[in-house]
């Protein structure tokens, strides 16, 4: 796949999903979360919510190597040719200073029913800076691109 297709079915499928997992690890111990997301306007970076008191959190402090997958998956099989997932690889770390609060409005436009958590003393917001985008489609169309590929 094109890194121009690339670009447009991301923007596509990170204006149409809200959430996705969150791969964090500690030690040789994988841990996976549900979580909200919303993307930067130039597809290099993500962003997410959380409580500084929960396992992720410290799993991304000790390791912020981060995998953050979204899909589109039906939820029926008919539609298995349409379906795909991204898997964005990249180091996450905790958004301080000025752009806390631009990418907290970010984060609330896109989620409202979690601004108490975005905009809590004891939560964080993350940013994942993706390195690279690895992209599955329909029945086993596979792509990988860093990051630079995807030119502004």
């Amino acid at each position: 796949m094109d890194p121009q297709r690339i670009k447009d079915l991301l923007a596509s499928l990170f204006g149409s999903q809200s959430f996705g997992v969150l791969t964090t690890c500690s030690g040789k111990e994988p841990h996976a979360s549900l979580m909200a997301f919303v993307a930067g306007e130039d597809l290099k970076s993500l962003v997410f919510a959380t409580d500084r008191n929960t396992r992720k959190y410290s799993n991304l402090r000790s390791n912020p190597n981060t995998v953050f997958l979204i899909d589109n998956r039906p939820d029926h099989s008919g539609h298995t040719q349409r379906a795909c997932a991204v898997s964005a690889i990249g180091h996450s770390h905790e958004i301080e200073g000025p752009d806390r609060e631009r990418w907290r409005e970010r984060y609330v436009r896109r989620h409202p029913h979690l601004e108490e958590l975005a905009s809590a003393p004891s939560s964080a917001l993350m940013r994942l800076d993706v390195c690279r985008y690895s992209v599955v489609g329909g029945l086993g169309e596979s792509s990988e691109v860093e990051i630079g590929e995807l030119g502004g």
